[in-house]
């Protein structure tokens, strides 16, 4: 089936999505953090910097969970 949107239409619909609170995904693995004693994330902190060597665009995004010493990502994918 195709798109019966055209692509500008289409980011304007996707971008319009929202969060709903906290995933149960999410909320999980806090608590299995919590458990196991794993300390040293943020919630909501944002990374930023180049998107490659050589490249002059640069990136930034907002993981659900970040390890800021060692610049780790997590994202949970349970809002979907």
């Amino acid at each position: 089936m195709t798109d019966i949107f055209i692509r500008r239409k289409r980011s304007a619909v996707m971008s319009a999505l929202r969060s709903r609170g906290h995933a149960a995904t999410e909320v999980r693995l806090l608590a299995l953090f919590r458990i196991h004693g794993i300390t040293g994330w943020r919630r909501g902190a944002t990374l930023r910097g180049p998107a490659s060597p050589g490249s002059a665009r640069s990136f930034r995004v907002k993981p659900d969970f970040v390890f800021r010493p060692h610049r780790l990502a997590v994202f949970v994918d349970g809002g979907f």
